[in-house]
């Protein structure tokens, strides 16, 4: 099952470090609402889809994967980053446990300890933990103790000099033994940091598209 949300319509409002006077460059709704509407038809395609509904109070609550890292029945409450995003943990909690969903841990009771799921990376055999300005240290030591039968690489902040937010801002799982990065300086940065776990049996191919 795949966990979703409706787009906010306070979403134009979100986190950005791309301002602009613009009007051109100025988010498009509808056009936003259109794309992720076929996002979420894709995803249906597939498999079923529980789209939670929208949260205008919290603008960058679209993107639920940074709330939660959950493995099987096992889920790990994340802290965001950014502390205009925390209060979406909650109802993300709430939804989980109707289906219920085991918590192994919440990073929540731990006030120093933050972590992005975009920058969780689970092959289905080694999960991938990038820090990041969003994801450090104390975050990503709570997340390895979750899943203590996996095993965890926690992969540093070598993102060509923060040219991403997110480790999988720059790295793309295509299968379970195979990872797909950018060409330039991400992907070249990206390719640095796993190559040392290549011996794992993951295979690294480089694409063209941007980060």
């Amino acid at each position: 099952m795949a966990l979703a949300r409706a787009l906010p319509s306070t979403f134009p409002q979100g986190i950005s470090e791309h301002q602009s006077d613009d009007p051109s460059a100025l988010l498009n709704m509808t056009l936003a609402t259109q794309q992720h509407e076929s996002y979420i038809q894709a995803l249906r395609s597939l498999l079923p889809v529980l789209q939670l509904p929208e949260l205008p109070e919290y603008p960058d609550s679209l993107f639920v994967e940074d709330t939660v890292v959950a493995i099987d029945r096992q889920v790990a409450l994340l802290q965001p980053g950014h502390p205009s995003r925390r209060g979406e943990v909650e109802s993300v909690h709430q939804a989980l446990q109707q289906l219920g969903m085991e918590v192994v841990v919440d990073l929540r009771h731990t006030p120093d300890a933050y972590c992005d799921g975009g920058d969780v990376l689970y092959t289905g055999r080694h999960l991938f933990i990038g820090l990041s300005n969003r994801t450090n240290q104390r975050g990503a030591q709570l997340l390895q103790q979750a899943f203590p039968a996996i095993p965890s690489i926690v992969i540093p902040p070598t993102m060509a000099g923060n040219q991403v937010l997110h480790l999988k801002s720059a790295v793309t799982l295509f299968s379970p033994d195979t990872l797909v990065v950018p060409t330039g300086p991400a992907g070249d940065a990206v390719w640095e940091s796993f190559a040392a776990y290549i011996l794992y049996g993951i295979e690294a191919h480089f694409g063209t598209s941007g980060t």
